[in-house]
């Protein structure tokens, strides 16, 4: 489907202001917790002709990478420039995979943002790729399985519904044995389509341009300044309750579309109330699970507190264990 140029610069600043939260949060979260990563913040940015505009009558800001590319990406603090292969059908994996599961094959799909996409790392070094060689090396992990797929939808800058969104238009077809998501305290703390509109009033309020060095810190060192007035109104307006709400409905309606075996898990230092709210989420499910994985460490870590190729062999080694450890839940 074709979009205006308009359209397109109509949308194009609600994606970049959601790709900053899950940065912006981070960079609190730890600030708080004894500042282990240092004050500077990255924004990921990213190319408005890698991305696919596709809203529909509810989801204003939806988008999706372009299929059957390839997208490179460079910061400063990065050795080297990293780079997504985008296969056929819009998933950051090196394969494309057929819609009819072969024989003997266990079919694991991935939702999540950026952290589950693998931004600032070679495709190849993502955690769900990492996982995927893991599995086709270990022998008799499953009876009667020969093979194991981990197909990737994570994108960056989603949030429960948008990742919610993408498995029911894109992942449902494939059919997966089980469905691992991974869940952070921006995830269930933000929600675009009602977060997106408030920001923009408020950084229009400010006088902010968005493409100023003060939209990124202000003069007196406030990072995204106007992030974090729009949270502050964003969670007085609508309140935790009315948010955890919403985003049981969307989970609701998720598990219309989806029965089989879900494993929901976060990082072990998250928080214990955003522990306790992920664990819920996870029991909507009738085949809900839920586990943690260790929390990374600053050499695990890009300074924006994404995971580097550390972190994300860390993640698959995690879930492996897991895995291992928990058969019943993914040998169906």
């Amino acid at each position: 489907m074709k979009y205006s140029s308009f359209f397109q610069k109509l949308l194009f600043p609600f994606i970049i202001m959601q790709l900053i939260v899950v940065v912006f949060l981070g960079y609190k979260i730890l600030h708080k917790k004894n500042n282990v990563l240092g004050s500077s913040i990255k924004v990921n940015t990213i190319n408005r002709n890698e991305i696919v505009y596709t809203p529909d009558q509810k989801l204003r800001y939806f988008f999706e990478p372009v299929p059957k590319s390839t997208q490179t990406d460079k910061r400063n603090w990065m050795e080297k420039e990293v780079k997504y292969t985008i296969n056929q059908a819009g998933f950051n994996d090196r394969f494309d995979y057929p819609i009819v599961k072969p024989p003997k094959t266990i079919r694991i799909m991935t939702l999540g943002d950026s952290f589950t996409f693998g931004v600032y790392v070679n495709t190849e070094d993502n955690w769900t790729e990492l996982l995927e060689d893991k599995l086709n090396s270990i022998k008799n992990i499953c009876p009667n399985t020969d093979h194991f797929e981990v197909i990737n939808l994570g994108v960056g800058g989603y949030d429960i519904e948008y990742a919610a969104k993408r498995y029911i238009n894109r992942g449902k077809v494939y059919n997966p044995n089980i469905i691992l998501w991974f869940l952070k305290y921006d995830d269930i703390n933000a929600i675009n389509e009602w977060f997106f509109p408030l920001e923009r009033k408020i950084s229009e309020e400010m006088k902010l341009d968005r493409s100023s060095e003060e939209y990124v810190v202000s003069k007196d060192g406030v990072p995204y300044p106007s992030w974090v007035k729009g949270f502050e109104e964003f969670h007085k307006k609508y309140g935790m309750n009315s948010i955890l709400s919403y985003e049981k409905n969307v989970l609701n309606k998720f598990n219309e579309n989806y029965q089989g075996n879900l494993a929901i898990f976060t990082s072990d230092n998250s928080d214990s109330e955003t522990k306790n709210e992920i664990k819920s989420f996870s029991r909507l499910s009738p085949n809900g699970h839920y586990f943690e994985i260790p929390g990374l460490s600053s050499d695990e870590t890009f300074p924006d507190n994404h995971p580097n190729q550390k972190g994300h062999k860390v993640i698959s080694d995690a879930i492996l264990n897991y895995m291992v450890k928990n058969p019943d839940i993914f040998c169906h």
